[in-house]
């Protein structure tokens, strides 16, 4: 809203303007006439301000005008919404009155780092709002946008720090880029040079640029100078410029020689001041703008008689606790002309009013009269030959012309000194929490100082509570327990101000309050976060121990960190029978290997910021206390390579242990076969590879992956006698000493499973022995048997007697049988 009111107040004019014109008409003046009938008529594009500002140049023979559009499109930026242009027109030779559009050099992009906090915007720039010329043979040109801006901090304040260019001599080529309000990490609009706007005037000596920025210090104003020889960049003494808001200082500027005929002084205006305007004329002393001159276009000329109030403290450069009403507004000063008789006295009577926020009143406020004589006026005739005499002031040599009076304010007070004696007393409470010895940091937004000032003495004037913090937390309001006139306000952004019971606080009275801060945004840098506060009265004070209140406490990183994993395959097969095409084999190795992959995932679920952590991982790495090695590492990755492992490399990854032992060994172990063995770190004697991950920093709810290649040397599992191997990998993660784990959170180990599976198919020269050994057994059982057989007579039987005698008898019972039927 300010950005467009001051675009549409550039060409209003002031009073200060009559003024600055009457100081410099002691120059010589060399006067023309305008030649009105053989004029030439240049075009811009329409709604473009073509025309708002215009600069004659001369350059290799050629004569240019050069034209300010600050609403058009540019032809060179065609992703940027009307940035302004610069166009050039040249004065002869061109029957068309064409203008082209001068390339300045900015590129299409919208937005362009230019700083460590800086990302410009020149959407909307006003590029050309004003043009000026170096002041030599073949000068530069100055282009400048006030309404560039600074969107570095564009979720909090855009920035229209303001932007100027200065174009080679050709109008074509390189430009050289001048952001004169531009400073890393700051970022309050209004502040400072937030709202500067520099570039809204401009004026190019020899070797100086000006540049005026009306929008600093709330819009009180300043002016840039650029030295292009020494690079140094100047600014006004701030005290010696009246700090009225809105006074658009540098709405206007321009340069001569005011002061010597040897310097180059700056000029600038201030159009508002005070609703009437100033002008200041500077020069360059040192490092900075001196003021050598002002004029105010309140200025009446000479007067005889002068009422100040407060003067001692107007001397002091501090606000007067007083004030006259003059036509509705409030001064500290009158002027006055009175007519003098002799031997009569003449009284004049003022009203001086007590400002509200009147905080000093234990010194005397003091009203000073200066005077002087004016014309004297002779009633009758006159000597011809002698002029009248004229009177005088009584003065003493070395005083001013002046006398004085001094106003005490009245005090209620029961000691000699009117001593007061503050007290603070006062604890730290975090935003939904009751009690907490640490402060998580994340897991807090807001913060309270909750106080209580008491004073046992005499009522205490200007009674201020001061806070010191860091400049990571910041002020956001306070709460009174009851209405006891208590206000505070940011001194700077980490010194704030609070006034306690204006005009005074009360000789035994207490007040509560509590002050709030924004903890959102503290890093962690230091270890605690700490609060030191004063208070203190205009009142004299015996004891102030008691006086001061240091609050603080620790700064913690408090995480709920956990672990998630997976391992691929979860199971395998092995063995002879197994194709080796299955496997992996590396160059000259006759072992297999099987690829495992395992991926751990480091979680921080907050509140705070994790600074870093340590991740160990234990595979089981030895089938026996002193076998071989069986995983080989091929490679560990983290995310975005945000840490490091270090591990234990295995020098002989194709170790294949030696058959030692004897055939009928190898056979028993075969059909003795068990069903499964487990390989856990966690069990005592167990050799287990390690590796060791430092981890980097993760935000709230970030998560690192942690990927390990692993291959596994499948010729020394075919020496063991179990069907099935368990391997049992554990993993645990550790933050560093900076953080601290939340109280009965998550857990921060994991473990994962694999399994082994062998495919229970004896070797090849096993099945032979196997086969040979069954048949000699077999025939030696048969011998046996048959040896058995012999020895119990089987063989010597009487086969036929004995099968004669059986059939004999079947006969014989037969015929039985039927005769007893019969």
């Amino acid at each position: 809203m300010m950005l467009k009111g001051m675009a549409y107040q550039l060409k209003q004019t002031t009073v200060v303007l009559d003024i600055f014109y009457v100081f410099l008409s002691a120059a010589v003046v060399y006067s023309y006439n305008i030649d009105l009938e053989h004029h030439l008529v240049f075009r811009g594009p329409n709604s473009s301000f073509f025309g708002y500002s215009v600069l004659e140049h001369f350059h290799d023979n050629t004569r240019w005008v050069l034209v300010g559009a600050p609403k058009a499109s540019s032809i060179y930026s065609g992703s940027v919404h009307t940035p302004g242009a610069v166009f050039k027109c040249r004065v002869h030779s061109n029957p068309e009155r064409r203008c082209t559009e001068m390339d300045l050099g900015r590129g299409n992009k919208l937005r362009e780092s230019c700083g460590k906090t800086c990302q410009g915007d020149r959407d909307d720039e006003w590029m050309g709002v004003s043009l000026a010329r170096q002041d030599k043979p073949n000068g530069k040109i100055l282009a400048c946008a006030h309404r560039w801006k600074n969107v570095y901090y564009d979720t909090e304040h855009i920035l229209p720090h303001g932007y100027c260019s200065i174009v080679p001599p050709s109008l074509q080529g390189r430009t050289r880029p001048l952001i004169p309000c531009y400073e890393d990490y700051k970022q309050k609009y209004g502040e400072e040079h937030g709202s500067c706007q520099a570039g809204i005037a401009g004026v190019f000596t020899e070797e100086l640029v000006i540049m005026g920025a009306p929008g600093s210090y709330y819009w009180t104003g300043t002016v840039k100078v650029y030295n292009l020889t020494s690079g140094t960049l100047y600014n006004p003494n701030r005290e010696e410029v009246d700090s009225h808001r809105y006074s658009y200082l540098g709405y206007a500027v321009t340069a001569g020689h005011f002061s010597s005929h040897n310097v180059i002084d700056v000029a600038a205006g201030a159009p508002q001041h005070s609703g009437a305007g100033k002008v200041y004329i500077f020069k360059i002393d040192g490092s900075s703008l001196v003021k050598i001159f002002q004029a105010s276009g309140e200025m009446k000329g000479e007067l005889l008689y002068n009422l100040t109030a407060d003067v001692d403290k107007r001397q002091k450069s501090q606000p007067s606790r007083v004030y006259f009403a003059q036509n509705g507004a409030q001064i500290s000063s009158l002027r006055h002309q009175l007519s003098l008789e002799i031997n009569r006295e003449e009284c004049q009577s003022y009203t001086a009013y007590v400002k509200k926020d009147v905080k000093d009143v234990f010194t005397a406020i003091t009203f000073e009269v200066a005077y002087s004589l004016g014309k004297h006026v002779l009633d009758g005739s006159t000597d011809a030959d002698l002029p009248a005499l004229s009177p005088v002031l009584r003065w003493r040599k070395g005083d001013k012309i002046a006398a004085r009076n001094e106003t005490w304010f009245e005090k209620n007070c029961l000691s000699d000194d009117c001593a007061a004696d503050l007290r603070l007393h006062g604890k730290l409470l975090l935003s939904g929490v009751h009690s907490m010895h640490h402060f998580a940091l994340g897991g807090v937004k807001n913060i309270s100082l909750n106080l209580t000032i008491s004073n046992a003495g005499d009522d205490a004037y200007d009674t201020n509570i001061y806070f010191n913090f860091s400049r990571e937390v910041f002020y956001i309001n306070f709460w009174q327990k009851e209405e006891k006139g208590i206000s505070c306000g940011l001194v700077d952004l980490d010194f704030l101000k609070c006034s306690v019971g204006f005009p005074f606080m009360r000789a035994q009275t207490k007040y509560h309050l509590a002050v709030i801060f924004d903890t959102s945004r503290l890093s962690g840098e230091n270890e605690t976060l700490q609060f030191l506060i004063h208070a203190k009265s205009a009142n004299p004070e015996h004891k102030t121990q008691d006086n001061t209140l240091n609050l603080s406490i620790p700064l913690v990183h408090e995480v709920d960190t956990t672990l998630t994993g997976v391992v691929t395959p979860t199971s395998f097969v092995y063995g002879n029978s197994i194709d080796h095409s299955r496997f992996v084999q590396m160059d000259d190795m006759e072992c297999n290997f099987q690829p495992l992959n395992f991926t751990f995932q480091v979680i921080n679920n907050g509140p705070s910021r994790l600074p870093g952590s340590i991740m160990d991982i234990r595979i089981p790495n030895r089938l026996a206390g002193n076998g071989p090695d069986m995983f080989h590492i091929m490679d560990t990755q983290v995310t975005d390579n945000r840490g490091n492992c270090t591990l234990h490399r295995n020098p002989m990854p194709c170790t294949i242990p030696q058959d030692r032992e004897n055939i009928f060994h190898t056979i028993f172990a075969f059909f003795t076969k068990s069903g499964r063995r487990v390989l856990d770190c966690d069990r005592p004697g167990r050799a287990c590879l390690t590796i060791s991950c430092s981890l980097g920093s993760q935000s709230k709810e970030e998560a690192l992956n942690i990927d390990v290649q692993l291959l596994l040397n499948t010729e020394i599992l075919k020496r063991d006698s179990s069907s099935v191997i368990q391997f049992v990998t554990r993993g645990n993660v550790q933050v560093d000493g900076r953080a601290m784990e939340k109280p009965n959170g998550l857990t921060e180990e994991i473990s994962l499973v694999f399994e082994a599976l062998h495919s229970q198919e004896p070797r090849g020269y096993v099945v032979g022995w196997i086969i040979a050994i069954s048949l000699l057994v077999g025939i030696l059982i048969f011998l046996l048997l048959a040896v058995l057989l012999w020895k119990m007579g089987f063989f010597r039987r009487r086969y036929r007697e004995i099968i004669e005698a059986e059939k004999n008898r079947d006969s014989d019972e037969s015929w039985d049988w039927v005769e007893k039927n019969h």
